[in-house]
């Protein structure tokens, strides 16, 4: 394996921290104004400082991003050190008031409902409970919808919400935040290893340059806003992913497998890359490794199954999320009245599997580890375009592990465009606070079609 070159402090690579730390700032300001100032009749003028804001994050965040990679692939002071220039994007990050999503606040009333209310969050949600003090917050609409998540997460918010309850003298709105900063915290330790599991992966596939994939992830303008400043729970999916992928590469068949297992019950998504699994295991004839692995996530599954799914109506989350729609390229087509909307679901959920068969005989014609993470990464992708509905968060689920391939490979290079453009599709929320067709098409276009567009026509400039 080659050895990557290392140097101490490099004045630089400092500067680029800064920024990506300053570029979190802009995110504060931005989130600040969003839920303080409305601005009466200089509403407008308010708006358009706060997409100045997001504006602002997108070009320093991507430019500490892009020279911090370029510095790093020149010669690295090691993990130890880009840890701790990292941390202080990360420390901001978590201090952003989430406003581009609201979702964080559903993970905590959802909690509420396991945790302090002790009812099935699959088949009651936040406004059965009235009297609760915090059903004030969050939206409406999604106080009345069960959990779309896997048990996983169903448990960690139950744990979150239960801690938060237990500090004492808070109000409801000081114990949402606290709430809110306890999953901020989690999620940003879930970026750490999520970055962590992508260096290891990019030291076997690319010895020398794992480094630069560390970099990549970790100062993610993308992954940085999604997991951590707007608190999605994509890093209770990613990290057991990642890892999942790293055991199954260094020969540890049924520790990977069980963290994939842990990965499906967070979110399915996963479970489309299971026919790469299974040829792996076959390739390297680790059935019985796959098969101890597979019993510890059956019997995962049935301890979770028991204390959440003894009504079969609590299944029902299953197909739950796919009865929504927006922002998709599902949704433009039948908003155009090309298909209908059925018939565009039907087609997403068969181009997901025709990505999955097509990456499984790849793999088994060349069973080598580079073919199995582009494969898994390529059917994600596929997967998080192809759905129903869409949100720039849903590149996470592919987007570390294709930082983790070549550099000059086009999955790559569109998991950098992505990382670059997809914060922009928010502008028409920011200065309207409407999520109506507008930002349907401007998120849609910025997060999936500019970008790849770029990454096929442009390849040489997403280089660093």
């Amino acid at each position: 394996m080659t050895a990557m070159p290392t140097h101490g402090d490099d004045p630089a690579l400092a500067r680029a921290a800064k920024l990506a730390a300053m570029a979190q700032a802009l995110l504060v300001l931005a989130g600040l104004r969003h839920h303080l100032v409305w601005g009466g009749s200089l509403h407008a003028l308010f708006a358009a400082f706060e997409t100045a804001c997001l504006l602002g994050f997108a070009w320093l965040g991507g430019l500490a991003w892009w020279r911090g990679m370029a510095r790093v692939r020149v010669a690295s002071p090691g993990p130890a050190r880009l840890l701790r220039l990292s941390l202080p994007a990360l420390a901001v990050a978590v201090l952003v008031p989430s406003f581009l999503s609201a979702d964080v606040v559903d993970y905590v009333l959802r909690g509420r409902v396991l945790a302090l209310h002790h009812a099935n969050p699959y088949l009651q949600v936040a406004a059965d409970f009235p009297a609760d003090p915090m059903l004030g917050f969050g939206d409406a609409g999604w106080k009345a919808f069960p959990l779309p998540y896997g048990p996983v997460v169903a448990e960690v918010q139950g744990a979150v919400a239960w801690l938060a309850h237990q500090l004492p003298g808070l109000s409801p709105r000081a114990e949402l935040i606290a709430a809110v900063l306890l999953f901020k915290l989690l999620f940003a330790g879930g970026l750490l290893l999520a970055a962590g599991a992508v260096r290891d992966i990019a030291a076997l596939l690319r010895p020398g340059q794992q480094d630069v994939a560390y970099v990549a992830v970790l100062w993610s303008p993308l992954l940085l806003n999604e997991c951590v400043a707007q608190a999605h729970n994509e890093a209770l999916m990613l990290v057991p992913l990642l890892l999942a992928v790293r055991w199954l590469l260094a020969a540890r068949i049924a520790a990977g497998t069980l963290a994939l297992g842990v990965a499906v019950l967070a979110k399915l998504v996963p479970a489309a890359i299971g026919p790469l699994w299974l040829v792996w295991c076959l390739r390297q004839r680790r059935l019985a490794a796959f098969g101890l692995g597979a019993v510890a996530v059956l019997l995962l599954t049935a301890g979770l199954a028991l204390q959440f799914f003894r009504d079969p109506a609590a299944l029902a989350f299953l197909d739950r999320q796919s009865a929504v729609t927006g922002a998709s390229f599902v949704w433009a087509a039948s908003s155009l009245g090309l298909v209908e909307l059925t018939t565009a679901q039907a087609l997403g959920r068969a181009a997901v599997l025709l990505a999955a068969a097509i990456a499984a005989v790849r793999l088994w014609r060349r069973p080598q580890p580079i073919v199995m993470v582009q494969g898994a990464a390529v059917t994600l992708a596929v997967a998080a375009c192809s759905l129903g509905i869409f949100g720039p968060w849903y590149h996470v689920w592919w987007a570390p592990l294709a930082l983790a391939c070549g550099e000059r490979d086009f999955l790559a290079r569109f998991a950098r465009a992505v990382t670059w453009t997809a914060p922009l599709g928010y502008v028409v929320y920011t200065a309207s606070r409407h999520l109506v067709a507008p930002h349907q098409v401007t998120m849609l276009g910025m997060a999936i079609v500019v970008p790849f567009g770029f990454a096929l026509v442009r390849p040489e400039r997403l280089d660093p």
